[in-house]
């Protein structure tokens, strides 16, 4: 999952096109996370475990862009729509707040991420 936390640019990304979910189910959302009350889980598991990694992929704009409008929430909308989620794409990773670049000639930069792992066993 993107950092939002590790950069404002992240952030900035996820306000724009969060407005566009209309309430399809996301995991940075936690609704997952019923499992581990659910009686047959604690009947059959031990509880869980936990560990987040932090790390960065290089990108740039175009991959930041193509990744926000792969979401099938975007990919739906009219095509104005995903122009301005585009346009606005651009204006945020332009002004950077936040961008560590890793070749500004080439315009690569880091995305940042976190990565969450959770280990379920069985009794």
């Amino acid at each position: 999952m993107h950092d939002s936390e590790a950069a404002a640019w992240v952030a900035q990304v996820r306000d724009l096109i969060e407005q566009f979910e209309q309430g399809t189910p996301q995991f940075r959302l936690g609704l997952w996370r019923a499992l581990f009350e659910n009686q047959t889980y604690k009947d059959l598991f031990r509880p869980h475990t936990e560990r987040t990694w932090r790390h960065s992929l290089v990108t740039s704009l175009d991959i930041v862009t193509n990744r926000a409008l792969s979401k099938s929430y975007l990919a739906v909308q009219p095509e104005n729509v995903k122009a301005m989620v585009k346009a606005g794409i651009g204006e945020i990773v332009h002004r950077g707040d936040g961008k560590q670049w890793i070749d500004e000639d080439k315009g690569l930069f880091e995305y940042p991420y976190r990565t969450l792992v959770v280990v379920l066993q069985q009794k």
